[in-house]
């Protein structure tokens, strides 16, 4: 559940009684790496160049995109580029700027990482738009700028059935493996709200020979915020997680969505807080499916009950298919240190190398609020680099893992121009 500050994400606290896992921990740096900023927003006059980058997407040829949240030219976000030299080095591009119509009926607040199709085109989500509850965009390049297409402004069917406020980035077939959108098959994407029972919504976009056609695949009940992307299986079903409700509409949980002939069935995986919070609460991120059909997330509630955070200071959790069902676990678990050196507050969405080692990164820490970036090898926890200064301020959003072993990731506050954020790499 996005509750935006300025240019941050607070996590959102609770009152719950947790457990506390055994892990070993290491929350000392690592040894040698390097880490650089790539890019520090708000550079420009008036944040012209953005500020607060939330999502990161890199294509096949090396480019990153990615969206800011607030800044551009007209104040309410934009979409950029970074494109390697080949020497480490990148070269930044502001590509649009969205709110250039009235009352931003072409969009505003972009959340989410992009997608791009084979042609270069991108394709994204937002709020604002001709009905002010969100829309789904199409970038296009060309003659020297980029243009915006309207796929789809949501609350367009009665009583808002369609869904509202569009919480997330597009999922589609080949995206886990890396292909580009192939610009034909379905998107798949959520709403917060609106739907048949107001609980929002999973929606497919599909296009056509006289536009794009919008349909509710499943709609939930109560208040659950499916507000992270949603990722794809190889059979196609679908798997995202809830901030908030799940069947005890306390804590949040992950579903699946199964197709079966265009027929949708939802399951619930995990309740968090059922019966206690040892294993998370409040999921704001996507999921990481690894290679032997588990699922990863973080957390950023949850799991040890500290002095930071009462609701307790979040986990890295891992569901694991069964004859049973799916068995949630805590990978790790948060200031179970007092010092809680390594961070609390996870809302990265983890990334697993081909050594099965997990990265994410954490909202916050106790020294300088900043948060840290973080490995998780098996049962141990350590420290790569802590974020503060320069390198930026509240790292949220997604990671990219380069094939290199590097790491790519934004934060929303901080840099060379205190509160514009950065992008960042890291490299072991």
């Amino acid at each position: 559940m996005r509750n935006v500050t300025g240019l941050g994400v607070l996590c959102t606290a609770m009152s719950v009684a947790c457990l506390t896992g055994i892990l070993l921990l290491s929350d000392e740096p690592a040894s040698a790496h390097t880490f650089k900023v790539l890019h520090s927003f708000c550079r420009e006059k008036n944040c012209a160049d953005g500020a607060g980058p939330y999502g990161l997407m890199m294509d096949q040829s090396g480019d990153i995109y990615g969206t800011t949240i607030a800044g551009g030219q007209n104040g309410f976000g934009s979409a950029y580029k970074l494109t390697p030299d080949g020497n480490g080095h990148y070269s930044f591009t502001s590509l649009f700027s969205f709110c250039q119509e009235y009352q931003c009926a072409d969009g505003d607040t972009p959340y989410g990482p992009l997608i791009i199709d084979t042609a270069g085109d991108l394709y994204g989500v937002t709020e604002g738009g001709t009905n002010n509850q969100g829309l789904a965009y199409e970038l296009t390049p060309g003659n020297g700028a980029w243009s915006l297409k309207i796929l789809y402004s949501f609350c367009s069917q009665q009583g808002c059935v369609d869904g509202v406020a569009p919480g997330a980035g597009f999922t589609y077939t080949g995206a886990s493996s890396g292909q580009p959108y192939d610009g034909t098959s379905p998107l798949y994407g959520t709403t917060t709200q609106g739907g048949a029972d107001n609980g929002g919504t999973v929606y497919s976009l599909q296009p056509g020979g006289s536009g794009w056609t919008e349909a509710a695949l499943y709609s939930f009940a109560n208040v659950t915020f499916p507000d992270a992307a949603m990722i794809m299986d190889a059979s196609g079903n679908l798997y995202g997680t809830l901030t908030a409700g799940g069947r005890t509409g306390r804590a949040g949980g992950v579903f699946e969505l199964d197709n079966n002939g265009g027929n949708w069935t939802e399951t619930d995986l995990v309740d968090f807080c059922s019966p206690n919070c040892d294993t998370g609460a409040l999921p704001d991120s996507s999921l990481l499916l690894d290679s032997s059909g588990n699922l990863w997330g973080t957390a950023g509630n949850g799991g040890y009950k500290c002095s930071f955070n009462r609701a307790g200071c979040g986990t890295v959790y891992e569901l694991s298919p069964g004859a049973n069902g799916y068995t949630t676990t805590a990978a790790h678990v948060f200031c179970q240190k007092k010092a809680c050196k390594g961070g609390f507050g996870p809302e990265t969405t983890p990334v697993m190398d081909a050594l099965g080692d997990v990265f994410g990164s954490t909202w916050s820490d106790p020294v300088e609020h900043c948060g840290t970036l973080f490995k998780l090898n098996g049962t141990t926890f350590s420290v790569l680099h802590k974020f503060g200064g320069s390198s930026g301020c509240n790292a949220f959003g997604n990671l990219l893992l380069l094939p290199s072993g590097s790491l790519i990731g934004t934060t929303g506050n901080g840099g060379k121009n205190d509160e514009g954020g950065t992008i960042f790499e890291f490299t072991p």
